[in-house]
């Protein structure tokens, strides 16, 4: 389960409600869009990103100015320009 609130992002087991990781922002707050496998892809003031939310690390980025509008489509993220 992958829950954003604020400035964190967290992610827990569902059935469990454990926390196994939590990844904290400085300069906004979290927006997920949606989630592709381990992948969530997350919109901030600046960027579109794409996150792995198992290892906590920064997979890609895109500026505002190139991404207008992104959904999940299946194993895609489809982004307007």
């Amino acid at each position: 389960m992958v829950t954003a609130s604020g400035l964190h992002l967290t992610v827990s087991n569902f059935e469990t409600g454990e926390t196994s990781r939590r990844m904290r922002r400085d300069d906004i707050s979290w927006h997920v869009i949606g989630l592709i496998g381990d992948h969530a892809v997350v919109r901030g003031r600046a960027r579109l990103e794409l996150w792995n939310v198992r290892s906590g690390a920064l997979r890609w980025q895109m500026p505002h100015a190139d991404s207008r509008a992104a959904a999940i489509a299946g194993d895609l993220v489809v982004v307007a320009s």
